[in-house]
């Protein structure tokens, strides 16, 4: 498939403006075309306690009361919502996929350096196969390795392609120079430009990333050839409303393997497109022609805590069912839940930051302030995780400690600090991922459970 040059340019988070076809620079916004694209794209309903938040948004009454359920209306069930029902029905010929667990990829930019380390030695270690994924979700970053990592973890692909998956994987993360990723325009011209930073060298690559010889597509036929299911998740700029795109939808529908690279290149893009940031993503050639997408952790960092509320809910319907013996708990117990793995590319807490304190432009000051709403942002994304699924075990691992020693005794600097994309600074966050996963314990750790009512916890009568 791609060399390493022309793979690195598919992976950092500014792919997301990319256009796979016509001429791009550095101003304005790009366009990629997928004339079926609102065909393909879904949507989670809304439902549980955040229906009951929103319960007035829609001009009704709702004192005392609580929202709409919406999975009891009868609209037609998504992909998604689907194969969290079939993850826990117990029946390995209906799951389908590899396994029952959930994946879900962060965003973060050049922080995917960090869990490109991290499943690379997973993998070298032969420990992918154990996570037991079967359905991986991604926004920004998250929604670029969502790609490679859906033909990485699926055993029934050759050998040799998930090979192939995870070292272009690490590749993607090791640019040699900033410049094969971006090209900065300056923050005082972004007012001029669009954006902070321009992604012309990016497109003229990205085709031959996703088709790798003039008569084949050599990624898109092993996520054709695969089992697992893939979500890219991104906000829609008319609406904003977070929504998504079923790569396995795309290449039922779309035969043509070109036309489907493009429909799930315009999602993986979008999803990385941080407005102001990156050029602007626009998907054209549909009827709601140009439709402007924006990166997915505008609205959650690591897809949507719907994952967990429908996990909890179809976990405990499946339960309800279930033939018990005398004795049984009388609800779900943690290994009735399929489990849920999440990836922070990234930190969790921000470092200091002095030039807040030297008020000479007001630069400064929204940047710290924009830094410290996205960090809020991304721990608040999977805190709602473990609120919208109590019981189940979910499994985190961050980026967190990179600013501290690792047993090599190194500490990842990024610079120069204003770069993007800094090389030295990428390579280290695979080192450290790869640290994590050799440490005692390994990389991930489970997140505490919500304690059960003490009548939740005995057995049934």
């Amino acid at each position: 498939m791609a060399n390493k040059r022309t793979f690195g340019l598919l992976a950092g988070s500014l792919a997301s403006v990319l256009a796979l076809s016509g001429c791009a620079a550095t101003r304005g916004g790009q366009d990629i075309s997928c004339p079926r694209f609102s065909e393909y794209v879904e949507e989670l309903e809304t439902i549980g306690f955040v229906a009951d938040i929103q319960c007035e948004a829609d001009g009704r009454n709702c004192a005392g009361g609580k929202g709409p359920d919406m999975l009891l209306l009868g609209q037609a069930e998504d992909s998604l919502s689907k194969a969290i029902r079939l993850s826990v029905s117990g029946d390995r010929e209906v799951l389908g996929p590899p396994g029952r667990n959930h994946l879900l990829l962060s965003g973060g930019g050049q922080w995917g350096a960090y869990g490109a380390g991290m499943f690379a030695e997973l993998h070298r270690r032969g420990k992918l196969d154990g996570l037991g994924v079967g359905h991986v979700t991604g926004v920004s970053t998250g929604g670029l390795q969502s790609l490679l990592l859906a033909v990485a973890l699926d055993p029934k692909l050759d050998a040799a392609r998930r090979d192939a998956a995870i070292q272009q994987l690490t590749d993607s993360y090791s640019p040699e120079d900033e410049k094969e990723l971006v090209k900065r325009n300056g923050e005082e011209l972004a007012v001029f430009t669009g954006s902070v930073a321009g992604t012309n060298p990016l497109r003229r690559h990205l085709f031959e990333v996703l088709c790798d010889k003039p008569d084949s597509c050599g990624l898109i036929q092993d996520l054709r050839n695969g089992t697992m299911e893939t979500f890219i998740g991104f906000v829609e700029g008319r609406s904003g409303r977070f929504k998504f795109l079923s790569v396995r939808r795309v290449l039922k529908a779309e035969t043509d393997d070109r036309a489907a690279a493009s429909c799930i290149a315009a999602a993986a893009m979008a999803s990385a497109a941080m407005p102001v940031f990156h050029q602007q993503m626009r998907v054209t050639g549909g009827s709601e022609d140009p439709t402007t997408l924006f990166d997915g952790g505008v609205r959650q960092s690591v897809f949507l805590a719907g994952i967990g509320e429908r996990v909890e809910r179809e976990t405990n319907a499946a339960y309800s069912i279930r033939p018990k013996a005398a004795g049984a708990p009388a609800t779900p117990q943690e290994e009735d839940y399929p489990e849920i793995y999440v990836v922070r590319n990234g930190p969790t807490i921000r470092t200091k930051d002095t030039k807040v304190d030297k008020v000479t432009t007001a630069a400064p000051q929204g940047k710290r302030a924009y830094d410290l709403i996205v960090n809020e942002l991304e721990v608040g994304s999977i805190a709602s995780l473990r609120l919208a699924n109590p019981y189940g075990k979910i499994w985190l691992t961050t980026a967190d400690g990179w600013d501290m020693k690792q047993a090599s005794g190194e500490i990842c600097k990024k610079e120069p600090k204003e770069a993007m994309f800094s090389p030295t600074f990428m390579k280290c966050l695979q080192r450290l991922g790869a640290g994590k996963v050799a440490r005692d314990g390994g990389a991930w750790w489970p997140l505490r459970q919500i304690p059960r009512p003490p009548e939740a916890s005995g057995g049934s009568e």
